[in-house]
């Protein structure tokens, strides 16, 4: 990628107002082809930076639920699941409750994420049971 792009990549998702309303768009994006296409480049929807507007974050956790249960690449789906498990400890309250949601959503799906989320609650017990328990109606049983 050269440096031109790069630079593109970092104007347009600086621009919250214009990062929200092109995530939306993907959202609404409901051809299974499309979304198995944009599972392959998944990384773009990598959450960008801690100062990242929170709408444009949650944006994104969506997207990546989305794009995880479409993908029939089992690599990729877990590499998403992989991701968004990291990213669990690393934002605010909100944020990882949208994280937690789009977590237990794939292990509906069939994704192994409940022996992980034990991980993450043994890791950081005073950070992530407030999270935990507000969700608690959504976590899978092995979990609770």
């Amino acid at each position: 990628m050269s440096m031109k792009s790069d630079r593109l990549d970092q104007i347009i998702f600086y621009s919250s107002d214009f990062a929200s309303a092109l995530l939306k768009f993907v959202m609404e994006i409901e051809a299974p082809e499309a979304m198995i296409q944009l599972s392959n480049h998944y990384k773009i929807f990598k959450f960008s930076t801690p100062n990242e507007k929170t709408n444009v974050t949650l944006l994104k956790s969506d997207i990546l639920e989305k794009l995880a249960t479409h993908s029939s690449d089992k690599e990729i789906r877990q590499e998403i699941v992989t991701y968004l498990l990291h990213q669990l400890e690393q934002h605010n309250f909100v944020i990882k409750t949208a994280i937690l949601k789009s977590l237990c959503k794939l292990s509906i799906a069939g994704e192994s994420v409940t022996d992980s989320l034990l991980d993450v609650l043994k890791t950081n017990p005073e950070e992530m049971t407030p999270v935990f328990l507000k969700n608690v109606k959504l976590l899978p049983e092995k979990v609770l």
